[in-house]
């Protein structure tokens, strides 16, 4: 267990959580998702329209069983309603949202039931394609199920309204991709952990190098790493290869080209790469930076690909139309006949740019998941 440990600006505590972490020669603050800070202020907005009384601090346990200690900046009530603010606190990630107020408003309804509602600066959903139906708030699955449990610890059996808002999302919004996402009038509320991760590139290339050596020095490994770009991948990956210790997962996040790279000079004789739908078109089309920033998922790249399979003209205009990857997916299994081939063309383009970085000599290994966690191909 460590020591307790306070960030300079907003206090963020934890005693079952190291708050720094080493990656590479740096020593980064963790930080909170807007999705965990949303579930806390709702937490202490239920608090006080409870107990009509002012409250400080609230904790939040987070999946995997993290405590955290937020700071209430400010709350106001009365007798059927309460609202609580708390500051995003991102640690050293260069996160828009850090330093934003995250507003929760909690109001008593009838019956028993919960409802999420977004207020100013959340956005909603116009388009098809994301985790969220359209027309819902932008907030994804994972807080909402934090923000309801949050508020049920206080008040298991009163029917509610929560109101999740961000005075500043709608300007923050702009620097994020959600108008061409069809999210629109603010940000989105996300976070699947609840923790966000320092990162630095050069840093986290160094901490993969660093993790490929651990591997290679693991006699249970058997010189086999499992490369995945994210943590539900990486969970996933767990799953179908357990007879692989831990250190043989290394999670690349974005930075495939380096991590093959690393894998071919280091002599790694087995590759395996699990991952869903956006981040293995975006290296079947040549990317080896997967990053929004770095690259572009060009959807009427994956419509000639369909094209070349024999998908009909239909098909073909809805995939060069849609909106992201999952709505890609969402479009090619509706057609049975193409889907399979789709998926098995996308494993193919990603193994042969895979092989320029990495060499004939690893073997190699390609998992392509559905955003539901099931196999959709594999080679």
């Amino acid at each position: 267990m460590s020591s307790l440990y306070q960030p300079p600006r907003h206090r963020v505590i934890s005693n079952n959580l190291e708050m720094t972490v080493k990656v590479g020669d740096q020593v980064l603050r963790r930080g909170f998702t807007t999705g965990a800070t949303a579930a806390a202020a709702a937490k202490a907005a239920a608090h006080v329209l409870s107990t009509q009384e002012k409250v400080a601090e609230v904790t939040l346990s987070l999946p995997n069983s993290v405590d955290v200690l937020f700071q209430v900046e400010r709350c106001t009530w009365s007798a059927d309603w309460a609202e609580a603010v708390v500051i995003k606190e991102a640690g050293d990630d260069p996160d828009i949202t850090d330093g934003a107020e995250i507003c929760a408003r909690v109001s008593r309804n009838s019956g028993s039931d919960i409802t999420l509602r977004n207020g100013p600066g959340v956005g909603t959903v116009t388009r098809p394609g994301l985790a969220v139906a359209v027309g819902e708030p932008s907030i994804t699955p994972a807080p909402r199920r934090m923000i309801i449990d949050a508020v049920r610890e206080v008040m298991p059996n009163q029917g509610l309204e929560i109101v999740i808002s961000v005075p500043t999302g709608e300007k923050l919004a702009e620097k994020t991709l959600n108008a061409r996402l069809g999210i629109v009038g603010g940000i989105s509320i996300l976070g699947t952990s609840g923790i966000v991760e320092p990162i630095s590139t050069r840093a986290w290339e160094e901490t993969i190098a660093v993790e490929i050596d651990v591997a290679l020095a693991s006699e249970r490994a058997r010189r086999t790493v499992v490369l995945t770009p994210g943590r539900v991948s990486e969970e996933a990956a767990m799953a179908l290869y357990p007879e692989l210790p831990e250190e043989a997962f290394i999670h690349m996040g974005d930075h495939v080209g380096f991590t093959l790279r690393d894998c071919a000079d280091k002599g790694v004789d087995r590759v395996i790469i699990v991952g869903q739908f956006g981040k293995f078109s975006k290296v079947a089309m040549g990317y080896m930076d997967t990053n929004c920033n770095a690259s572009f998922l060009d959807v009427e790249e994956i419509a000639q690909w369909a094209r070349g399979l024999g998908a009909d003209a239909e098909l073909i205009q809805q995939i060069g139309e849609a909106n992201t990857a999952r709505h890609v997916t969402q479009i090619i299994d509706t057609a049975p006949e193409i889907a399979p081939k789709l998926y098995a063309e996308t494993c193919r383009k990603y193994a042969a740019e895979a092989r320029k970085v990495l060499g004939e000599k690893a073997r190699l290994e390609l998992v392509l998941l559905s955003y539901e966690g099931e196999i959709l191909h594999r080679i």
